[in-house]
């Protein structure tokens, strides 16, 4: 059966549709400077999205400390001063005691 002209041309018009489809999928591969310019800007926003995240962690984590670490006067807890205090001294010793060896 042979097609009449409309549909020859509304054929014709699918397939230059494809082509541009496929034209332009091509043309965004072979464009080297923008992938790269898109993938710098997909790794700049992963990274401020991660400092973000990290800081407010930090800002966390330092109220928590700030709070447990002082009496209710605001001093230091003794406790936590010998802690301290122990841990530096033990850091001392296995310095001493490694470069004897």
């Amino acid at each position: 059966m042979s097609q009449t002209p409309e549909q020859l041309e509304a054929e014709i018009e699918v397939q230059r549709a494809r082509l541009a489809a496929t034209v332009d999928a091509l043309a965004g591969k072979l464009d080297v400077k923008s992938r790269a310019q898109d993938r710098a800007q997909d790794v700049k926003s992963r990274a401020q999205d991660i400092r973000s995240r990290t800081q407010d962690k930090v800002t966390d984590l330092t109220a928590t400390l700030r709070n447990g670490a002082t009496t209710d006067t605001g001093s230091p807890r003794p406790d936590l001063l010998a802690v301290a205090a122990a841990a530096a001294g033990l850091l001392v010793a296995m310095r001493v005691w490694r470069r004897r060896r």
